[in-house]
């Protein structure tokens, strides 16, 4: 039951700060995109120099550049996106995203949550805690490999760093409750 408390608060917990985060980067993005159309306005030379030096230093030269930096900055709402995107290295943020983001790691929180508790429901509880660390370990390790295969990387690789990573965060979680003197049984 413990368990069960822990992976939905824990799930809850998750969830609402992948909302939260989503939230935040969008309220950063605003502000800085704010703050860049307040730099255009104010010095539209010295920011559109910027957009020259961006292009430039991208190996465009002469006429070419000239026309991007025009081009660029007739338009203010391209002015500030093309900054945004390009001096900041900032992407808007959906903000309806959020709710998205939320669901997603709250409940893939859940699932992997309750891998390793799936052994307490049939075997005793000092055997389900092997059980438990062997299952997830080997969970672990397949999404990590899964991860690689789909991303980049090796997967033999990347599945031992995620069995590795979750063991150690389990023994973490021993170790407290062996010093609180918490029995595993």
């Amino acid at each position: 039951m413990a368990g069960l408390a822990a992976t939905f608060a824990e799930s809850v917990s998750m969830g609402a700060v992948a909302f939260t985060s989503t939230l935040a980067d969008a309220d950063y993005y605003d502000s800085e995109r704010e703050r860049e159309l307040r730099h255009i306005e104010a010095a539209p030379r010295l920011e559109r120099e910027e957009i020259r030096q961006i292009y430039a230093e991208k190996g465009f030269k002469g006429d070419l550049l000239e026309r991007i930096v025009e081009t660029i900055t007739a338009n203010r709402d391209v002015w500030v996106t093309v900054m945004m995107a390009e001096e900041h290295q900032l992407a808007p943020v959906d903000r309806k995203s959020a709710l998205k983001a939320a669901l997603v790691v709250g409940g893939a929180a859940i699932v992997g949550s309750l891998i390793p508790l799936i052994p307490f429901v049939f075997l005793s509880v000092a055997n389900s805690m092997w059980v438990s660390v062997l299952i997830t370990a080997l969970v672990l390790f397949a999404v990590g490999a899964y991860k690689a295969r789909v991303t980049v990387g090796k997967p033999g690789r990347s599945g031992l760093e995620m069995a590795l990573i979750g063991t150690l965060s389990a023994l973490v979680g021993y170790a407290v409750g062996a010093l609180l003197k918490v029995p595993p049984v």
